[in-house]
């Protein structure tokens, strides 16, 4: 049996809360009882890209060549078959996502988006962001330097809104040829609701005192080398104290216990739908009906 008792989170995410908003069942069974999960091979692709992207504008900005920037690319299969091989060690299944089709296409292929799917597109999408980088800078856009002194790559910030701890990361900042600042947010998948980019402007502006002008997603592509910038959201006329307040009601809901579900077609592909009673899982006999919230900070107990 699970032990009917879970631990409210130190800290909230733009991932945390659009979880517990989407489905505030999920976000019990994965957050809160930490329910192992299915993984998809399209999450894992997502963060390797990520990972090499990163590690390539570094090495951009330290002058390395495009050559070595395009070597570093083909380090993707390496990074993301050491991945799989781990998840799968744990027991943790990982699964296709996509469409079948009867070859590898942007879509899917025969297994779907599967193992051989990612290894062949993976390094792909690396290299439309390398086209993309090159573009981007021909027309003076620069990662820009924030003000503690870091790059405007991957920037963590850690901020307190009305007592609710917020953290999350900024893929890219950049300055524009106009002085405007633009947070840039980069998917290998769906793209996420402008809020994910309003809560970073949030994060820019609380931890370093660096206001955002624009905001946009940029995600690979069927038909261009460079992948696509996604419709540039003005940030700075956004209701962001509105956003705030989105943080802090979700805190206050996981810490009354509002965990509803949000049954609708989505569940067929949910990681932990087994668990769900909402679903009838099989495995949903086992996850306990009441239980209690954990305070660290009181150490106070709450039934739920």
């Amino acid at each position: 049996m699970i032990e009917p008792q879970i631990t409210l989170p130190s800290r909230l995410s733009w991932s945390s809360v659009s979880t517990y908003s989407g489905c505030g069942q999920k976000w019990l069974l994965t957050r809160g009882f930490k329910i192992p999960q299915a993984t998809w091979f399209a999450t894992e692709g997502g963060k390797a890209v990520h990972e090499i992207t990163e590690a390539i504008d570094r090495a951009a900005l330290e002058g390395e060549s495009l050559q070595a920037q395009y070597q570093m690319a083909h380090g993707f299969g390496r990074k993301f078959l050491q991945r799989i091989a781990e998840l799968e060690l744990e027991g943790i299944e990982v699964k296709p996502s996509g469409r079948k089709l009867k070859e590898l296409g942007w879509t899917g292929g025969p297994n779907k988006k599967d193992r051989d799917w990612w290894l062949h597109y993976g390094p792909e999408m690396i290299g439309q962001w390398i086209e993309q980088s090159l573009a981007l800078r021909a027309k003076g856009w620069k990662i820009a330097t924030m003000p503690d002194g870091q790059m405007g790559i991957e920037v963590g910030f850690d901020i307190t809104i009305e007592g609710v701890r917020l953290v999350g990361y900024i893929d890219r900042v950049y300055l524009l040829p106009d002085g405007s600042v633009l947070l840039l947010d980069l998917k290998t998948g769906a793209v996420s609701p402008d809020l994910q980019l309003l809560t970073y402007a949030v994060g820019s502006d609380a931890h370093y005192g660096l206001s955002a002008d624009w905001g946009d997603f940029w995600t690979p592509s069927s038909d261009s080398p460079y992948g696509k910038l996604t419709q540039p959201i003005d940030v700075a006329q956004r209701p962001l104290q509105r956003l705030e307040k989105m943080y802090q009601q979700a805190d206050r809901g996981i810490r009354a216990g509002v965990f509803l579900p949000s049954v609708s077609s989505m569940c067929a592909g949910c990681t932990v739908k087994e668990a769900c009673w909402a679903v009838n899982g099989e495995e949903s006999s086992k996850v306990p009906q009441t239980f209690t919230i954990l305070d660290p900070q009181s150490g106070e107990l709450v039934s739920v």
